[in-house]
């Protein structure tokens, strides 16, 4: 799957680092140049029409390192992080 149309003002903050899109919940994971700003993008693709929820560190306050293999990470913790609206996320 191609990676979603996201808002340019993220898109021009954050690069794709990690996809996840075998199975009907796909996951696209964003990181910036700066350590440990990240976001993750789900896509849920068992309702009409798809939903978009964002997950990032303003509502994922335990998760602190993206790349972590451990109990922090954010990508190895994916299904577990807490996902939104675009507009209720706080970007940095």
């Amino acid at each position: 799957m191609a990676v979603p149309k996201i808002p340019t003002l993220i898109q021009n903050t954050y690069q794709i680092s990690d996809e996840d899109s075998q199975g009907i919940v796909q996951y696209f994971g964003f990181v910036s140049s700066e350590k440990n700003i990240w976001y993750i993008l789900k896509i849920d693709t068992t309702t009409v029409p798809n939903t978009y929820r964002y997950a990032n560190a303003s509502n994922n306050l335990t998760r602190t390192d993206y790349g972590n293999a451990g109990v922090t990470g954010c990508w190895i913790n994916r299904a577990a992080l807490i996902y939104d609206y675009l507009y209720n996320v706080i970007w940095t």
